[in-house]
Parts: structure tokens; C-alpha cells; sequence
């Protein structure tokens, strides 16, 4: 539970003025006019009242209002609010040991808001749940808040002379909430599952109206399930599912070969290019070599030449050497035969040398030529795939995929269709299900005590 420590007023330029509490009830007594009623008017508007109901001249230098809290378990809670109204700021200790700004609360609830305010943070302080209380006859509820719990905590005099109940009060329009209140206090449970009743006109008409809408929903529901084909069998939707899985399939299938088929293009492609390349490379040194044989032909046509010219020297009769115009004489003669024999000799060796390299480069121009061979072959396969790949791709499977792709475009626009009809079929059903409803509803209100409660449309 909660206790009262201590109300306390402060203001500028002036001594608070405050008032503590001991332990377990407290009673306070005086004279008239003293200020007894300005506290629990003072409680009343920390607790959530909009304003301060009752001013005394007393009070006029102070400008806001502390009140000190004390749960079962020791801990302390202080609000504070201004006395000229508006929200409440919470501290979570004692009066003397105030710092900060405090939490901000408000100092009620208003709609369906969710923020905190006096009661969110006081009752969880003291230990009790939050609850909703019947407030009249018709069942109504409201929440349970810390100001119609307050008569539990505070009594004054006039409720302590008076014959009515303090907790209860005279009786008003909060009777039956204090009566709830109480009985929450003591049961533990309050009204959140007690269902309001509402006046017999007042349902009559708000099911004349979900009747009259529930027709309106029905109008053009009803015309569009005329309009559809009578031969549309409940199975239609799952046939064409079908349909549609299979022809999926077969796309997927064209669409494997067709990247299957892509791949295979440009590995051919890849095979063709580096055909290509190596058969130029091939071409290239196929020319030099040829030059270089030509040039080995040349080199021995030369050196013939050189072997037949001193051949020819030795049988030259001249009377004068050719060679220095000396007169020839048997030493001179033998000169210039040994002179052709060393030409002969070198020329014959030169020759051999250019013949070896001449076998080795017809060898290497042969095997380049082999090579080329192969390197043409695989091209023209290369090509041959290719071309393969690309017709079947262009003229089978690009129309085949243009088909199957258009053929499932229209078996989702015909799914799409029976759908369509069959939701239209279900909505029609239910609506009429629920004018049924309705219509055999209002009929027992009619009959009845007038005490139902519609289900919502």
C-alpha cells in the first residue's frame, strides 16, 4: 500500500509551509478556518484534479505543491506540481533530496492515450493493478484511477458525520463506480470483461444500418457472379495450377538448354579465336621461312657459280697471268691452280653448311604446316559449333520460350480470373451469411429484453 509522508508549499522569497505524516492513520484536528480542507483539496489536485478547488489567502505567496510518498517496501516517491495547474513532474525520493527535473507525467489520461500519468505511476508505487470499473447500470466501464480510490485513503469530516458509507458517498453519478472500486479492493477483480448494453433503438438501428450496408456490398458482388460463366467447376483454379507448374517446367527445361547452348557458343567461339590467332602466328613464320629458303637457294646458286668459275679458270690459255699480267711460267701457273683448288674447297664447305640448314628449315616449315593443318580443323569445328549453337538458339528454342512465355501469361490471367470469381463467390457468401445474421438478430431484439450486444460488421 501507499502512506502520506508529508504536503509541502513553496514559493519565492518566502519559508515553505508543510505538513508531515507518521506511520499507520493520521488525524488531523482544529478549528474552523484553519486550512483542514485546503489539504485534502491539496491532495485532490495532485492526485489529478485540473485545478486547485479551494485558494486561502494563506496560501497566495506559495506557487507550487510537493507531496511526499511511502510504499510497504520503504521507498519514496515525490510529486510536484504548480499550483496554477498543468502537468506533474516525479521524483523517486524524498522531498529534501529533490535533483534533477523529475520525470513529467500528466495529470490524467484523455482518449485512448497510453502516456503516463498520476495513476500509471502511483499504483504500480503502491502495489495495486490498474483495473476498469463498471460505471453504470449499462455496463460501461471506465479506468480505475488513483482520485476514485482516494476515499480508501482520506476521509473528512463531513463524511465521518454523515449517515451514507465515506467509501460510497452520497449517492451521484460516480456511485457505482466507488461500489466497483471497493468490491475491486476487495475481490481483486475488476469489470474489463463486462460488455455494455445499449438502448433498443440504438441497436435496431445500427443493424438496420450494417443490413442496408451489407445490401450495398452485396449489389455489385452479386452482378459480377451473374456475369461470371456457369461452366467454371470449383477445380478450375487447381487445373490451371497445374497447368501452369507444367509449362514452368518446360520453360525452365528451354531455359537450362538455352544457357547450356550459350555456354557452348562462346566456347567455341573462344576455340575459333585462338585458332585463328595461332594460324596467323603460323602464317607469319611460314613467310619468313619461305624467305630464308629462297635466300639459302640464292646463297648456293652463288656458290655454284663460284665452284664453275674456277673450273673454268684452270681452263683458261692466256699468255699473261689474268690475275697480276705477269708472264706465265710453271711456279706462277701451280700458284693459281691452288688458288682455285682453296675456292673450290671453301665453296663446297660453305655450301654443305647452307644445305643442313636448309634440310632443317624444310623440316620446320613442314611441321608448321602440319600444325596449321590441325589449327584449320579445329576452326572449321569451332565454326561448325558455333553455328550449330546459334541456329538452334535463334530458330528452336528463342520461338519456343516466346511461346511457353505467352502461353503462361495467359493461363495467370485466366488463374487470375477464377480467382477473382471464386473471392467474389466467397464475399457473397459471407455478406449473405452475415445479413442472415443480422436479420435473425434484430428479430430477437424485437422479441427480446433489448439487452443483447450485436457483434461488430
Amino acid at each position: 500500500m501507499i502512506q502520506i509522508r508529508e504536503i509541502r508549499l513553496s514559493g519565492p522569497n518566502v519559508e515553505d509551509a508543510s505538513v508531515k505524516f507518521g506511520p499507520g492513520a493520521n488525524v488531523i484536528a482544529g478549528e474552523s478556518d484553519t486550512g483542514k480542507s485546503y489539504l485534502l483539496h491539496c491532495l485532490d489536485y495532485i492526485f489529478g484534479a485540473e485545478e486547485l478547488r479551494k485558494r486561502i489567502p494563506e496560501a497566495e505567496p506559495y506557487d507550487e505543491l510537493k507531496v511526499e510518498f511511502q510504499n510497504t517496501a520503504c521507498d519514496y516517491l515525490t510529486l510536484v506540481r504548480s499550483l496554477s495547474g498543468g502537468d506533474l513532474k516525479a521524483h523517486r525520493s524524498q522531498i529534501d533530496g529533490l535533483d534533477g527535473d523529475g520525470e513529467k507525467i500528466a495529470y490524467r489520461r484523455r482518449g485512448k492515450s497510453k502516456a503516463a500519468d498520476v495513476t500509471s505511476v502511483l499504483f504500480p508505487f503502491a502495489g495495486i493493478k490498474e483495473a476498469m470499473l463498471r460505471k453504470n447500470d449499462d455496463g460501461k466501464v471506465q479506468r480505475l484511477t488513483i482520485r476514485t480510490f482516494l476515499p480508501t485513503m482520506i476521509i473528512d469530516e463531513i463524511s465521518v458525520i454523515e449517515e451514507q458509507s465515506p467509501v460510497l458517498g452520497r449517492g451521484g453519478y460516480d456511485q457505482t463506480a466507488r461500489k466497483r472500486m471497493l468490491a475491486y479492493v476487495l475481490s481483486g477483480k475488476d469489470d474489463s470483461i463486462v460488455v455494455a448494453s445499449e438502448k433498443k433503438a440504438i441497436v435496431t438501428a445500427r443493424l438496420n444500418a450494417q443490413v442496408a450496408l451489407i445490401d450495398d456490398l452485396l449489389a455489385p458482388l452479386e452482378q459480377q457472379l451473374q456475369a461470371i460463366p456457369t461452366d467454371q467447376t470449383e477445380d478450375s483454379i487447381e487445373r490451371i495450377e497445374g497447368t501452369i507448374a507444367r509449362v514452368s517446367g518446360e520453360l525452365a527445361a528451354i531455359e537450362t538448354e538455352r544457357a547450356t547452348l550459350l555456354n557452348e557458343r562462346d566456347t567455341a567461339s573462344e576455340k575459333r579465336t585462338k585458332a585463328e590467332t595461332q594460324i596467323l602466328a603460323i602464317d607469319q613464320l611460314l613467310t619468313r621461312y619461305h624467305l630464308l629458303t629462297e635466300h639459302y637457294t640464292s646463297d648456293l646458286n652463288r656458290l655454284d657459280f663460284v665452284t664453275e668459275g674456277a673450273y673454268y679458270f684452270d681452263r683458261l690459255q692466256t699468255v699473261t697471268c689474268p690475275l697480276c699480267g705477269q708472264n706465265m711460267n710453271d711456279e706462277h701457273a701451280h700458284q693459281a691452280s691452288q688458288a682455285s683448288a682453296d675456292v673450290y674447297a671453301a665453296a663446297r664447305a660453305e655450301a654443305s653448311k647452307i644445305l643442313a640448314r636448309r634440310t632443317d628449315l624444310e623440316d620446320a616449315i613442314g611441321s608448321l604446316e602440319q600444325r596449321r593443318k590441325a589449327r584449320d580443323e579445329e576452326r572449321a569445328n569451332a565454326l561448325t559449333a558455333y553455328q550449330s549453337a546459334v541456329n538452334r538458339l535463334g530458330s528452336v528454342l528463342q520461338p519456343a520460350a516466346a511461346n511457353i512465355t505467352a502461353q503462361l501469361g495467359q493461363l495467370t490471367a485466366r488463374r487470375l480470373e477464377l480467382a477473382s470469381a471464386r473471392n467474389t463467390s466467397d464475399q457473397v457468401e459471407t455478406l449473405r451469411a452475415r445479413k442472415a445474421d443480422r436479420s435473425t438478430l434484430g428479430l430477437a431484439r424485437q422479441r427480446g429484453s433489448g439487452k443483447a450486444c450485436p457483434e461488430p460488421l
